[in-house]
């Protein structure tokens, strides 16, 4: 009878440790199962999910991309005389806003400047480049940047032009003119035997010679590049 009583509390023994097991198992299976993330209670430090890399190169580049140092130390800038997009010879200067020369030379020159703000001035120094030989200071100024490399041009309104002289509906074969620029007080001469040259653009007044004739003109107007023959009709 104990024996029987014995084997029976075993059995009862067992049956309650085979469901108490599957009780525990059950409740791993429902911890573990399911969309939950089991590191979402570990704290990383913030909030890394969901991140979008592009907007974040677009508002923060400097912190997914490498910056270029900024540059520092004196530029390098090369001033050129240019008329009608060609560069043409002459002198060239570098001026403070005081009207000081900081530095000059031949047109084409590269001069080392200060960071700063100046201005350019070209002086044309051959007639074979624009008749007359004008000289300009650019209105504008430049601001120069820490280590800056650039060209920047002194550029002169010109006109690539020859005269044609008419009287009476007949062209003059043979003529000579003295015109001068409003506004400037050096005339240049021009031919019947020139080809075309380039000259200053402008208003300009002056005389015209042919046989024993002499006629004052007024008001020839030379457009900045422009190009051919210009009629001018006497009396």
């Amino acid at each position: 009878m104990r024996k029987q009583l014995k084997i029976m509390g075993m059995l009862l023994g067992a049956l309650a440790f085979a469901c108490g097991g599957g009780e525990d198992e059950d409740t791993d299976q429902e911890q573990t199962s399911g969309g939950e993330d089991p590191w979402s209670d570990v704290d990383l430090g913030g909030d890394h999910r969901n991140i979008d890399v592009d907007e974040m190169e677009e508002s923060h580049p400097e912190q997914v991309a490498d910056t270029e140092p900024e540059a520092t130390g004196p530029a390098r800038i090369t001033v050129v005389n240019r008329a009608n997009n060609e560069d043409i010879g002459g002198n060239v200067s570098v001026l403070n806003l005081d009207g000081e020369v900081v530095e000059s030379g031949t047109s084409g020159s590269t001069f080392t400047l200060e960071p700063g703000t100046y201005r350019l001035a070209g002086e044309v120094t051959s007639d074979d480049d624009v008749l007359g030989k004008p000289s300009k200071q650019m209105e504008d100024t430049v601001t120069i940047s820490p280590g800056q490399e650039e060209t920047l041009p002194v550029s002169f309104a010109v006109a690539n032009i020859k005269l044609r002289i008419e009287r009476n509906g007949r062209v003059v074969r043979t003529w000579q003119a003295e015109l001068t620029r409003q506004g400037s007080e050096a005339p240049i001469n021009l031919t019947s035997r020139d080809d075309f040259q380039h000259i200053q653009a402008g208003r300009y007044d002056g005389t015209v010679r042919f046989g024993s004739h002499r006629v004052e003109v007024n008001d020839v107007i030379l457009q900045g590049g422009s190009r051919g023959e210009i009629p001018i009709r006497v009396q």
